[in-house]
């Protein structure tokens, strides 16, 4: 079966046969209540080596939020999922100063905004006192090429970055997204593997996000790669 749009609603899946997203069109997959199970003999291909979801497509996996029991993606012994988005280099470096109200900043480097794309969300480091968190997220509106790459952000930086030494810029989006509903972690979702060999459970330029619950006894909290 091929997931091909743009949200489809469910209440608890098990996956027994192959449950593949669509590399030609945006899907969405929103459980409301029950857990995506991938039963031994099982798969869902939200992207793999090989055969990636391409640049310019996403898919996106919405877990059900906790209620009465927690909820979450369940891969047993003996299925497969695979999440594969494009390539995209994960961070770049800058070696020029990035200043307070500036909307601008430069990386360098030939391979150092491969994959990247007007939209996506950046992480740029923070340069001073470690103990005042100025990292910041912001928003690329144009990507210039040249000997360094210049991106234009959607909006002002709110705290200087000073290069005294080179520092990072991470892209943290991805097109291949499996996340909770909640963005409460107290009811946040979970990812749990079962499987017994690698190949059955690979993930490669995913993103997860506000999955896991910060209590003991709970699966941890876990951030995207």
């Amino acid at each position: 079966m091929t997931l091909d749009i743009s949200t489809a609603a469910a209440r608890g899946v098990t996956v027994l046969g192959t449950l593949r997203a669509s590399r030609s069109a945006a899907s969405k997959l929103v459980v409301a209540a029950g857990d995506v199970r991938v039963a031994a003999g099982g798969e869902l291909d939200l992207g793999r080596e090989g055969d990636p979801i391409p640049a310019g497509v996403a898919t996106e996996l919405a877990l059900a939020p906790a209620g009465a029991d927690y909820f979450g993606l369940v891969v047993e012994k003996g299925a497969d999922f695979t999440a594969h988005g494009s390539s995209k280099t994960p961070f770049a470096l800058s070696a020029v100063d990035a200043l307070a109200g500036q909307a601008s900043l430069s990386v360098y480097g030939s391979t150092s905004v491969a994959g990247w794309q007007v939209g996506d969300r950046l992480v740029v480091g923070k340069t001073e006192d470690l103990s005042l968190e100025s990292s910041e997220v912001s928003t690329i509106a144009v990507i210039s090429a040249g000997p360094a790459y210049s991106i234009t952000l959607e909006g002002p930086l709110r705290y200087s970055h000073y290069a005294l030494t080179p520092f990072p810029v991470a892209n943290i989006d991805r097109n291949v997204l499996i996340r909770s509903s909640s963005t409460d972690f107290t009811k946040a979702a979970y990812v749990r593997n079962l499987a017994e060999n690698t190949t059955s459970f690979a993930l490669a330029y995913a993103e997860l996000s506000q999955l896991g619950q910060p209590a003991p006894g709970r699966y941890v909290k876990a951030k995207a790669p």
